[in-house]
């Protein structure tokens, strides 16, 4: 089990640990289950998918089945958080969450 392990890594040395970690489940017939928030490493790692809200499954099923056709508002929101907004929308939303402190 592995939870957010590439979390605060840079894109170098996540790509090598994926890379490893793939090669040592194609070596050794591993199966792993990845906990992350990070949508583009599932989408890409992952074969199968569970999308939990409040410690309840809300969606589960093939990765690429899950991400081509959500059926669930929280899965939507993950998925359009990575891959759909600009990063000024994020980053909007982000400081529009945060008090205005004006001098």
């Amino acid at each position: 089990m592995a939870d957010e392990a590439l979390n605060g890594l840079d894109m170098s040395m996540r790509s090598q640990i994926i890379n490893l970690l793939l090669e040592l489940q194609e070596e050794m017939g591993l199966s792993y289950i990845y906990v992350s928030q990070h949508m583009g490493v599932i989408k890409h790692f992952t074969d199968k998918v569970m999308v939990m809200q409040d410690g309840e499954v809300v969606e589960q099923g093939r990765t690429a089945d899950v991400f081509a056709n959500p059926q669930h508002a929280l899965t939507q929101k993950l998925l359009d958080s990575h891959f759909s907004a600009p990063s000024h929308d994020r980053t909007n939303r982000i400081s529009s969450a945060t008090p205005k402190i004006e001098c």
